[in-house]
């Protein structure tokens, strides 16, 4: 009678047990499925290398560079007026050319069978200004009267980079306010089979909370990396971007920011990496064409004699990332529908 109630109460035990662990299975499978109304603050729990892969073949390096001409004024003597009504290279002191470049990350949104491709990314990464004045300065000049230098754009260069070409794109489209531009490139038979249009759906900022988990996905200094970062704030009026405590490195502009609100199944587009808070130096430099009379290390350890000047330098804050809400992104891309129906692509 004493084993028959033993092997009763172990069933009952064995029978108790597998009612919980059945329960449990079903909830986790049910949070395993279910989308939550916000975007996960947790950890990836699971292997999400093929959605990164997927990411990073949809965004390409982009390089923009301007050639000026450059003209010097040793006297303080030029206004504006002036430069105006006369012939620069008449009354210019010195003149040379240089080229100014910025880099950044472009995101493909549509990728047609013979390789035409729409693009997005950062305004300010595919821009420079068409003309660069300093002026005088101290308690001798009236501010912003005197000319010193004066630096005319002649042509600007924009260039896309994949593994297999070096090709040219078109900016098709641009708004400098909330800092979005649209790309349009052509790339070869190689470039397509390596790359693909974004997989992902356009999110919602309304799914945005603070501590959300995200990736980002870009070219930092030319190097295709991941970083990913916690949000700290979220994209409210009137401010046009949200901040992130992702690494940020110049290149990266224009760089794919996802999240996952199914515990990372899915990833969704809510954003482009934009900027880092940054502050500025005052430095001494060297004379700028002054290579010191040695090469490498010779150069840093030889003693420097001649005129030492002022220079600013921008020291980046690191972990404060600023980046553009997919709601922004929406409307610029609803704003100019048509022009992107007018260079063939249906997005």
């Amino acid at each position: 009678m004493k084993l028959f109630q033993q092997l009763i109460f172990s069933l009952f035990f064995l029978t108790w047990i597998g009612a919980c662990s059945s329960s449990q299975d079903t909830v986790s499978k049910t949070r395993d499925t279910e989308a939550s109304d916000s975007y996960t603050t947790a950890f990836p729990d699971r292997d999400v290398s093929d959605h990164l892969r997927d990411a990073r073949q949809a965004i390409i390096r982009i390089i923009s560079t301007a050639h000026y001409n450059s003209y010097v004024f040793e006297n303080p003597e030029v206004r504006i007026t002036d430069i105006r009504t006369n012939r620069l290279d008449n009354i210019a002191s010195q003149q040379y050319t240089n080229d100014e470049s910025t880099a950044g990350t472009s995101i493909i949104l549509s990728l047609n069978s013979d390789g035409k491709a729409l693009l997005v990314t950062c305004a300010h990464a595919v821009n420079s200004p068409d003309t660069l004045i300093s002026y005088y300065s101290g308690e001798s000049y009236p501010p912003n009267t005197f000319v010193e230098t004066i630096s005319i754009k002649r042509r600007q260069t924009n260039l896309l980079f994949t593994p297999s070409e070096l090709s040219s794109f078109e900016i098709i489209a641009e708004d400098r306010l909330t800092d979005v531009a649209l790309l349009s490139a052509t790339l070869n038979s190689k470039s397509q089979s390596e790359h693909r249009s974004l997989p992902f759906e356009m999110g919602s900022m309304d799914h945005l909370q603070l501590g959300s988990f995200l990736y980002v996905l870009g070219f930092p200094k030319g190097f295709p990396m991941i970083t990913r970062g916690i949000a700290s704030t979220r994209a409210l009026r009137p401010h046009r971007f949200f901040i992130m405590d992702a690494l940020f490195n110049p290149g990266i502009s224009g760089g794919l920011v996802i999240s996952s609100r199914d515990n990372f199944r899915n990833f969704e587009w809510i954003g482009m990496a934009r900027s880092a808070t940054s502050s500025q130096e005052t430095v001494l430099i060297p004379r700028p064409d002054d290579d010191g009379g040695g090469s490498g290390q010779q150069r840093i350890v030889r003693p420097y004699n001649d005129t030492v000047f002022l220079g600013q330098k921008n020291r980046i804050s690191y972990g404060i990332t600023q980046a553009i809400p997919i709601s922004e992104i929406r409307t610029f891309l609803d704003e100019n529908s048509g022009v992107i129906s007018r260079h063939g692509f249906d997005y």
